[in-house]
């Protein structure tokens, strides 16, 4: 009888381990097929698109089933034909550094010049007259722009009378970090 009685127990603890594994192996394939599902694929088309505006057009508009109240936003209901593109959005930087039009090179120049270009820099620019020893005879700061275009730059520079025949003019636009000359355009010219 006390063997008996032994053998139930045991049973019985057999029984309950078998179940507590039992159990905690269930709560691991769930947490596992939870964490497992792929996810939705998206549409690639009739999503909703945005409306203009989502104001009153009036004191009075009909809404869904003809029912007019005072001060309603109409519904909208138009969906776009496709999904966006990726990186359709974003946008290219072109023309990116200093052009200078006018001086020409080798052109014949007297003070005070007018200099100007196109530019498409992240500072401004710095205009330098400059003989052919590379003395500055007069410099200038002038604004730019930057963004996917360039857009017109145009000076005006005095400078003093050179001791060389020869020059330059640079346009340059200094580094925001260093203040060195990050981009930089020459044109020869003579007085």
């Amino acid at each position: 009888m006390n063997n008996l009685k032994v053998a139930i127990l045991l049973i019985v603890i057999f029984v309950l381990a078998i179940s507590g594994f039992y159990y905690i192996y269930l709560k691991q394939v769930s947490k596992s097929q939870s964490l497992i599902l792929p996810p939705l694929e998206s549409p690639k088309t009739n999503f909703p698109s945005a409306t203009a505006s989502a104001s009153p057009i009036s004191k009075t508009q009909s809404i869904g089933d003809g029912i007019k109240q005072p001060g309603a936003v109409a519904e909208t209901s138009t969906f776009p034909q496709s999904q966006p593109e990726t990186g359709a959005g974003q946008t290219q930087i072109t023309d990116a550094g200093i052009f200078i039009q006018n001086p020409q090179a080798q052109a014949k120049i007297s003070s005070p010049v007018t200099i100007n270009g196109m530019a498409n820099v992240p500072n401004n620019l710095i205009v330098e007259v400059k003989d052919a020893t590379g003395q500055v005879l007069g410099v200038r700061k002038t604004t730019a722009c930057f963004g996917n275009q360039s857009c017109p730059f145009s000076v005006s520079v005095v400078f003093t009378k050179p001791n060389t025949p020869n020059g330059q003019i640079t346009v340059y636009s200094p580094s925001l970090s260093t203040n060195n000359p990050e981009y930089s355009q020459t044109v020869a010219i003579s007085f």
